[in-house]
């Protein structure tokens, strides 16, 4: 069974096979898999259901036949949001386009639709 991932995915090296680890990228101790690497598992078809890959054979396309193209979209939506780190109080933000994530800080990152705010500050003056 075939899964072809649709962003990178961290690899855990010690359960990996050589030729998945030759494809992927080290930074540091962690090891990544670009987007579209094949995933060749039994398991593969979990990447699928959890929104970070799509189908790549036949036999893992059919574990999702039921699924509606937007249950897989709502699906690849949600799994980018919670690797953005969205706090579910800004999720409509998010949605909007006014949000793209979270500074180390804490502050936002704004999107290409983030309302501009403008200074106001007093003490400038």
């Amino acid at each position: 069974m075939q899964a072809k991932s649709i962003r990178e995915l961290e690899v855990h090296e010690p359960i990996a096979p050589a030729e998945l680890v030759a494809q992927c990228e080290r930074r540091g101790k962690q090891l990544f898999a670009p987007a579209g690497t094949v995933f060749d598992s039994p398991d593969c078809f979990q990447l699928v259901g959890l929104g970070v890959a799509v189908p790549h054979d036949d036999e893992c396309a059919a574990m999702f036949a039921d699924r509606t193209p937007e249950q897989i979209a709502a699906t690849e939506h949600a799994s980018r949001r919670l690797a953005a780190g969205i706090d579910p109080e800004d999720f409509a933000r998010y949605d909007a386009g006014e949000l793209l994530g979270y500074t180390a800080y804490g502050r936002d990152i704004p999107g290409p639709n983030a309302k501009v705010i403008p200074d106001t500050d007093e003490d400038d003056e």
